[in-house]
């Protein structure tokens, strides 16, 4: 940008990347009402000069802002605190915390869920494995209860909380641990609805809301198509699962399968 103001290159300098136009236009004027050589270093040097001080003083502004942001986060009432903390996560410190806590515990039930498919570290296979997937289930599963939890709380509106498809899948991911816990029997299909909590990332992106939003609103549209293909894919699922589904051999500890004649 001070090279090309430098020289003269209006059109350019118009371009140049990290101002507004209106800001470089701005700038150029002021800059040329006091260097009117076609090219000199003086006008170099007042813009670069220039710029730096920008950059300082837009790092301090930032900076005030997210101080105030943050003392208006602590000035407000407890249920719009957290609301703010869990939807606008990186206006604070806290939120950034909040949000970074989530984002491990999901890559923890994720791979925790990877593993679980090893016959290595399966709890079927390795019995010794199970309490300490237990735990690490239970752990993570009890954040996300309490986090759901939070969220519903301090919603404003709650019928409509309640509706969203995020949400939703948040509620249907804690089934399958505290189905686990009260009968006692590991419901293997079941685990697989824990990779919803992926969706914890989509709040963060408008853009994705939208879409989910769109889609929402288009059920009644696409309701029979869905269930159409939902139910072709369902079934071929199942009849993939019984075709190639091995036995478990406790000699062995693995899940053979059969060759195909």
């Amino acid at each position: 940008f001070c090279t090309l103001l430098a020289r003269r290159r209006m059109a350019d300098v118009a371009n140049a990347a990290g101002m507004t136009r209106d800001s470089q236009l701005r700038i150029a004027s002021y800059l040329l009402e006091k260097v009117h050589d076609e090219f000199d270093e003086e006008l170099l040097g007042l813009c670069e000069t220039y710029a730096v001080k920008h950059a300082g003083l837009r790092k301090g502004l930032e900076k005030l802002r997210q101080r105030e942001r943050e003392s208006q986060l602590y000035d407000e009432p407890m249920l719009a605190r957290i609301r703010s903390v869990f939807d606008k996560p990186f206006d604070s410190r806290l939120g950034i915390t909040v949000f970074a806590i989530t984002t491990a515990f999901v890559l923890l039930s994720v791979i925790v869920l990877m593993l679980r498919s090893v016959p290595r570290f399966n709890p079927t296979v390795q019995p010794q494995y199970e309490q300490t997937w237990l735990w690490i289930e239970g752990g993570v599963t009890i954040y996300f209860t309490v986090e759901f939890a939070l969220r519903l709380l301090a919603a404003e509106d709650k019928i409509d909380h309640v509706k969203r498809v995020t949400t939703i899948a948040d509620f249907i991911a804690l089934i399958p641990f505290y189905l686990e816990v009260m009968t006692g029997v590991d419901i293997a299909f079941l685990q697989a609805f824990r990779l919803l909590r992926i969706f914890v990332f989509f709040r963060r992106f408008r853009s994705v809301d939208s879409l989910f939003h769109a889609v929402w609103d288009s059920v009644r549209v696409l309701g029979a198509p869905l269930v159409f293909l939902g139910t072709c894919l369902f079934i071929v699922s199942t009849l993939l699962y019984y075709t190639e589904r091995g036995t478990y051999q406790p000699d062995q500890r693995i899940f053979p399968i059969r060759d195909c004649e």
